[in-house]
């Protein structure tokens, strides 16, 4: 086995702990454990139900909507503001 197959398979071990240690982060939301433990994540986005999608991204991220001003009749993305949770 060469240095870099060593090397790699290494950095693998070390990843799937650290992957491990996510999934299993107390005070996740289940829904965000469950997406993060899945080998394809956009599948197991796609096939939550609406109310788990809110709870990640209340777990990951702040979502602030700023007013319009006055007369505005149509919605303006750029009043909205995400924060993220480190």
């Amino acid at each position: 086995m060469s240095a870099v197959e060593k090397s790699s398979q290494m950095l693998r071990s070390e990843l799937e702990q650290i992957e491990g240690r996510l999934v299993d982060a107390k005070g996740l939301p289940k829904a965000l454990r469950t997406v993060a433990a899945s080998a394809d994540v956009r599948a197991a986005w796609e096939s939550l139900e609406v109310a788990d999608r809110r709870e990640i991204i209340r777990a990951l991220a702040e979502v602030h909507i700023d007013p319009s001003g006055r007369g505005a009749r149509q919605f303006d993305p750029a009043t909205v503001r995400v924060l993220w949770r480190v």
